[in-house]
């Protein structure tokens, strides 16, 4: 029987949606509970509503169901003496702060850095940026969020770079495309507008139909319109730290059309499995578009290797390498 490493921990949250950040807090709740810990608390905002789209989602259901696992509320936060806890979310480390005794441990608060751009000076006034000198245990989710990072972070405490893990497989589709059809398109417009001015420089042209989703999805939406496509045309922010929907149109055998921003460059690469297009460029977005038309043997290449790039991003790696990460800190103390 394995020795618990720890009564507790402690997994903070800033809200209750289906976002990308939110949903990888999930997957370190769950981590948490499977790599030794006889349980944990879910700290954040009241629960959500019943129709609440994060109720949707696996991952949150999952940890409803788990005995192990238990919520409460981020006002009324209090820990024990070198408790062991998790945030992403950079305004909520002063919480945490005013929640440890005097002289915890902070080599076992964890900041799990999921952007490049807690490295900008100017992102939210500049907060997540000094906290990034802050004595915390940092995991960073990309070797491009960490190469961002790192120069700035405080050197006295353990940093590593795990690499995102996914539950791609929920959205795997292997149906091959009609070839005598014309080339189907999807895209979000929450982070960028750059699919609506695609689409309408293309409108006239027979061989490409657009569709949109224009306001943040739950998992079974994104999933749906990946199933109806044949190439997601990726939207990201200018400082991505991974950007979930290229991974995931990639196991739903979609071609991945995308700028290469921050994070994203973990698992794009370009002509092995997508085409790359200059940020929020429409010329070189539709020109991706006009290569899928005129060079047809690029799809089998890309959907292979789409493939192929899902297989190194599993949540089972994930979990794996923040056990051992954490036996190492535990070792330590």
């Amino acid at each position: 029987m394995t020795t618990p490493i720890a009564p507790e921990f402690h997994v903070v949250f800033p809200l209750w949606g289906p976002v990308g950040g939110v949903v990888k807090i999930l997957d370190y709740l769950h981590h948490t509970v499977d790599v030794g810990f006889e349980r944990a608390v879910a700290w954040g905002p009241p629960l959500p509503g019943d129709k609440a789209p994060i109720r949707e989602h696996a991952a949150y259901r999952k940890a409803q169901e788990d005995p192990r696992i238990s919520f409460g509320l981020l006002k009324d936060l209090m820990l024990p003496k070198d408790a062991w806890v998790l945030f992403s979310e950079p305004s909520q480390h002063p919480d945490i702060e005013r929640a440890l005794p005097p002289g915890s441990d902070r080599r076992h608060v964890i900041h799990l850095v999921q952007n490049t751009r807690h490295a900008n000076p100017s992102w939210h006034l500049g907060f997540p940026y000094l906290l990034l000198h802050r004595p915390v245990t940092r995991i960073f989710v990309t070797n491009e969020v960490a190469e961002a990072v790192e120069p700035v972070a405080n050197k006295r405490f353990p940093a590593i770079t795990i690499v995102e893990g996914h539950d791609w497989p929920f959205f795997s589709m292997t149906s091959p495309r009609d070839v005598e059809g014309p080339i189907r398109v999807g895209y979000m417009t929450w982070k960028s507008t750059i699919g609506d001015r695609v689409a309408d420089r293309m409108a006239a042209d027979m061989n490409y139909t657009f569709r949109a989703i224009r306001k943040p999805a739950t998992w079974v939406e994104l999933r749906e319109l990946y199933h109806s496509t044949d190439v997601l045309l990726c939207a990201p922010g200018p400082e991505e730290g991974f950007y979930l929907p290229g991974l995931e149109a990639m196991a739903a055998s979609n071609v991945v059309v995308s700028a290469f921003v921050g994070g994203n460059k973990a698992y794009l690469r370009e002509d092995e499995n997508c085409l790359r297009a200059e940020f929020e460029d429409v010329d070189s977005h539709v020109a991706a578009l006009h290569r899928l038309r005129d060079e047809p043997e690029l799809w089998d290449r890309l959907l292979t290797g789409g493939h192929a790039a899902t297989e190194r991003h599993t949540l089972e790696r994930e979990r794996n390498e923040f056990a051992t990460f954490i036996a190492t800190l535990n070792h330590s103390d």
